[in-house]
């Protein structure tokens, strides 16, 4: 069989991920771990992409796929490959545009729902279609633009994904692809920079900064890394507010920051000096830091929040709301497996 070469039509980074626009059919993609069949609820070869995944799979594939419909919408399943390239298929049921509820939050789950089971099966490469956008009659731009944002959303729990590649029929899709995927957090009209003393870091403290950092409802941080600006949020990403955008570039055997910028709206939040919490910023909340004898684990929730310092040790505070004694259970429970889970890691 002769291999086409794979021409890219744009990528960039997200997160600790590659994510590329590709023309081309989904059920060519030699090179990925896995695709994604765009189903119906009945796991049925369809049109389209369904039709190009059920056809180039085999008769396995039906058969497989009997036995786990039917899904609802939004849900995602994995089979084997069968007679593909690749080692599994996800299956995720897209919402019909015009006759189900809520159709953009129910698309918006479909690519949570699609990364979750990539990450729980170890996949590094994943081929995505345009989900929803055939006979199901999502807009392209519309749909586009949720596929965008979801990615960039659930960028710091990527996990082992590596590679994610949009694989789209024509240029005129791709090109709405490229346009989102390649649009920046604009800065404020009234952004200040910030002088700051270059700090350089190295590959692996950078591979920890492009993991990017989910906060809780208590410490009120988003943070995720998009190549090549990392963008600190107050607040989630849908509906906080980017107080911060820090830019890096390569330099030397590692990388360095090379602008600073800050919405002067932070004023009223923060009492410290710009230049100050920018190393408070890249030193506590994000997982790792730059500082050896920082936490590389922040967990927190209602309950408690607690990081896993370098060495092991667990440390832990207890928010000021009162705790009922169920709540202290559940707790001490998840530390239990937290503390057997460094001692499988470091061996003892």
């Amino acid at each position: 069989m002769v291999r086409r070469m794979t021409t890219v039509f744009a990528s960039r980074n997200i997160g600790v991920a590659e994510i590329q626009i590709v023309i081309g059919d989904i059920a060519e993609q030699p090179d990925m771990d896995a695709v994604v069949n765009s189903a119906s609820s009945k796991l049925l070869s369809g049109s389209g992409v369904s039709a190009a995944i059920f056809r180039a799979a085999g008769v396995e594939l039906a058969n497989a796929c009997g036995g786990i419909a039917p899904i609802s919408v939004s849900d995602a399943v994995i089979t084997p490959g069968f007679l593909l390239p690749n080692c599994y298929i996800v299956h995720c049921c897209g919402p019909q545009y015009k006759k189900d509820s809520d159709p953009q939050g129910k698309l918006a789950s479909c690519y949570r729902n699609t990364l979750e089971i990539a990450s729980q099966n170890k996949i590094t490469a994943l081929a995505i279609p345009a989900i929803s956008t055939g006979a199901y009659g999502f807009p392209i731009e519309e749909a586009t633009q949720i596929c965008i944002t979801t990615i960039k959303e659930e960028s710091p729990a990527f996990g082992s994904l590596k590679l994610i590649r949009f694989v789209v029929r024509d240029e005129a899709i791709a090109k709405v692809y490229e346009h989102h995927l390649l649009q920046t957090v604009p800065l404020p009209d009234k952004a200040v920079r910030v002088a700051f003393d270059a700090q350089q870091f190295t590959l692996e403290q950078f591979q920890r900064i492009r993991n990017g950092f989910i906060g809780d409802q208590d410490n009120k941080w988003f943070e995720y890394f998009e190549e090549p600006w990392l963008y600190i949020y107050r607040g989630s990403r849908w509906v906080g507010q980017c107080w911060w955008f820090l830019k890096f570039e390569p330099s030397g055997d590692g990388y360095k920051m090379v602008e600073a910028w800050v919405d002067d709206e932070s004023l009223k939040w923060s009492r410290e000096k710009y230049s100050q919490f920018i190393y408070q910023v890249i030193d506590t909340y994000l997982p790792g830091g730059s500082r050896n004898d920082e936490p590389n684990r922040i967990i927190m929730d209602e309950i408690a929040s607690y990081c896993v310092l370098r060495r092991g040790d667990v440390d832990l505070v207890l928010n000021s709301s009162s705790i009922s004694l169920a709540d202290m259970k559940e707790l001490g429970m998840r530390l239990i497996v937290l503390a057997d889970s460094l001692a499988q890691s470091s061996g003892r």
